[in-house]
């Protein structure tokens, strides 16, 4: 009877023991991997801000990546585009900006006419603006902008005023600066404007890229992991690798192809097998080789407890 007892109690323990290592052992579901898009947020042009508020439209404000190109609607004379020039050439002079003219698709385009626009009763000597803004968080980074010219007057001051309205500068309540939204001969392109373009192209044209919404869930030995990884950068970012680490041991790396300006993937891996089943932490890794270059790299490594 004893003996009976003992065998029943061992198969019982027998029985959940098989069960754990089988719970161990078993993957969490069937699928191995799968990505999707984050797309990057277009924003149009608007006059959302004050000058009291900020300086430029949307904050950091920049074109992607220097030279800035631009060029010319045939109908614009020689003397309008020689004060363009003269704009341009006041701008890389006195900053870190430079242009190079573009005969197709420029980054600004031109636009003339030999009339004056009026709107309630007021000339207006010309409009201008970006075109197509993404919003990278980090930047506002302009990809096209436009200048249209109706009236020539005080040299290039128009002109350097409608430049400035591209390159995403507000106008100012200073009645002296370029920027004030009345023109007269006597206006002055400010120290400060100077100072904030000096420090806008001061930055390299780089990516930077950074994780989001990063979760875990481990049984076992198994692992399901999702992640996002997103470009804040001015540029795109080329194809990258993602690397897992469970504490010290390469779990998995993850080749995700390249993403733009302001977007993001999304990774799901599913059923990784872990070292083993008392993994402390993990680590995801961006770019654990510097292959890439970024604006900062401070923010590709991140470490969490499985779930």
């Amino acid at each position: 009877m004893i003996l009976k007892i003992i065998l029943f109690f061992v198969a019982i323990a027998t029985l959940f023991l098989s069960a754990y290592i089988l719970y161990e052992n078993l993957p969490i579901s069937l699928d191995r991997e799968g990505e999707q898009f984050i797309e990057a947020n277009y924003t149009p042009s608007s006059l959302q801000y004050s000058y009291a508020e900020r300086m430029q439209f949307y904050p950091n404000m920049r074109f992607s990546r220097p030279p800035v190109t631009y060029g010319f609607d045939p109908e614009c004379s020689p003397k309008r585009r020689e004060n363009i020039q003269q704009a341009i050439s006041l701008l890389e002079r006195k900053t870190h900006l430079r242009f190079a003219p573009a005969e197709a698709d420029p980054d600004i385009f031109i636009e003339c006419s030999e009339r004056y626009a009026k709107d309630e009763g007021i000339f207006i000597a010309g409009h201008g603006g970006p075109t197509v803004i993404i919003n990278s968080s980090l930047y506002s980074v302009i990809l096209k902008g436009k200048i249209k010219l109706f009236s020539e007057s005080c040299g290039y001051n128009v002109e350097l005023h409608e430049l400035l309205h591209v390159l995403g500068f507000d106008h100012s309540p200073e009645p002296k600066s370029i920027m004030y939204n009345v023109s007269s001969c006597d206006q002055k392109l400010t120290e400060d404007i100077l100072e904030e373009l000096n420090r806008l192209y001061s930055i390299d044209s780089l990516p930077d890229l950074y994780f989001q919404n990063v979760s875990s869930f481990k049984r076992g030995r198994y692992l399901n992991i999702n992640f996002a990884v997103l470009n804040q950068g001015l540029v795109d970012a080329g194809n990258i690798r993602v690397a897992l680490y469970a504490e010290d041991v390469k779990v998995d790396e993850f080749v995700i192809e390249a993403i733009q300006i302001g977007a993001g993937k999304v990774i799901t891996a599913q059923n990784l097998r872990l070292p083993s089943n008392t993994i402390a932490s993990l680590r995801l890794i961006i770019d654990e080789h510097d292959l890439v270059e970024e604006l900062d790299e401070r923010n590709n490594e991140i470490e969490m407890i499985p779930g």
